[in-house]
């Protein structure tokens, strides 16, 4: 293996960057983490970038490219504008790292076009779609985009096989790569969690919480049907986030008269202050590749109750009940039996090493130099 002492400079190919996107947050993870005398991130993204965020990226030495949004009215004008962009700077990437399967055709055929190296699709998820007519396009597009890539990553086994298939899975060919946080910064702290709840009058109250993206796949609404059925008037629901469902949410609230017992805190940039003043962790998603928001939750020593829909690897502390989607009663009594255990019980920490970003942060670095078959003089 040859042995240069030179920065890789990556291209990742993100639809948005922004902390309330799930993938993006897990990219950014990484990007905060990595060794920047070893490797760069740059960031190809199909959305604007808010100015606070671009000015903290620019400051540590990457670029940002903005493509006009892919949609079937814009893809001439999509496809020029990749195209330029390639023409210009493909010869600055020896990897590009896509993170956006459905547009991956595109990308990485051009990527392949100009000849980049390494060519990676990273599978964040389990299905293509939630409707049914945009399900069969992005099947359609990912099956292109496949024959683009040369390397193939996923952030769990479920989600591997979803878009690469069990052989691909089974003989090795799929990489897992862990959706992991910063431990020591989502690590339970009993004082904080009673800073934050006097901080946010939830002293006394019993705290259901969720983050996540408002979105149908999140299943929001569906927590506030199970305040509902829970009487006791302290058991407050705490949501972090926003997105294009949170307004129908709200409004759901309204309906039901809960308006004094949910909280909606929005995007939130100290997220893990945030879960040290729950109690228990709901996620009643209808799918998910592996969910940070659970990792972290689980980080901060909370139980979790969790759709059967979300692979079984997110369970990293034996800490997650799995739920039917469709049984809601079996949600309820679960719910009330966390509230029965109460505030008090003792919360869980410790997790495997694998979600520990700074230990898979190196990791990757490796695999991105053995990927170009040489490696930095670094010692492990």
């Amino acid at each position: 293996m040859e042995n240069r002492n030179q920065c890789i400079r990556i291209l990742q190919v993100v639809d948005r960057l922004e902390w309330n996107s799930g993938v993006s947050s897990v990219v950014m993870n990484y990007y905060n983490h990595i060794d920047t005398s070893e490797v760069i991130f740059d960031f190809l993204t199909h959305g604007k970038t808010d100015e606070q965020t671009r000015k903290q990226i620019e400051q540590k030495g990457s670029r940002i490219y903005e493509m006009p949004s892919l949609s079937a009215g814009n893809m001439p004008t999509y496809y020029r504008s990749l195209e330029a962009f390639y023409k210009e700077h493909a010869k600055d990437y020896p990897i590009i790292h896509g993170h956006i399967p459905n547009a991956a055709w595109f990308y990485l055929g051009l990527a392949k076009k100009y000849q980049v190296p390494v060519r990676i699709l990273h599978s964040h998820s389990s299905i293509a779609a939630e409707k049914p007519l945009r399900s069969i396009r992005n099947k359609i597009l990912i099956s292109f985009g496949k024959r683009k890539a040369n390397q193939y990553f996923a952030c769990s086994k479920v989600a591997a096989q979803y878009m690469f298939g069990n052989r691909a899975v089974a003989s090795g060919k799929v990489k897992i790569i862990y959706n992991a946080i910063d431990v020591e910064r989502f690590a339970y702290k009993p004082e904080e969690r009673n800073a934050v709840r006097e901080e946010l009058g939830l002293s006394d109250n019993y705290v259901v919480g969720h983050v996540g993206r408002f979105t149908t796949n999140k299943n929001q609404g569906f927590l506030v049907d199970l305040l509902k059925e829970i009487k006791d008037e302290s058991v407050v629901l705490v949501f972090v986030g926003a997105g294009e469902t949170q307004e129908a949410v709200k409004q759901k609230v309204i309906e039901v008269g809960l308006e004094k017992r949910v909280r909606f805190l929005g995007i939130r940039s100290d997220v893990e202050r945030i879960l040290q003043a729950m109690d228990v962790f709901l996620l009643p998603s209808y799918h998910e590749g592996l969910p940070v928001s659970c990792v972290e939750a689980q980080v901060s020593g909370l139980k979790c109750l969790i759709s059967n829909r979300v692979t079984k690897e997110t369970d990293i502390t034996n800490q997650c009940e799995f739920l039917d989607i469709q049984d809601k009663q079996a949600w309820i009594d679960c719910l009330r039996k966390q509230i029965e255990e109460g505030s008090g019980a003792e919360r869980i920490t410790g997790i495997s090493e694998r979600f520990d970003i700074r230990k898979e942060s190196k990791q990757l670095i490796r695999l991105y130099q053995n990927l170009l078959g040489y490696r930095s003089g670094k010692d492990e």
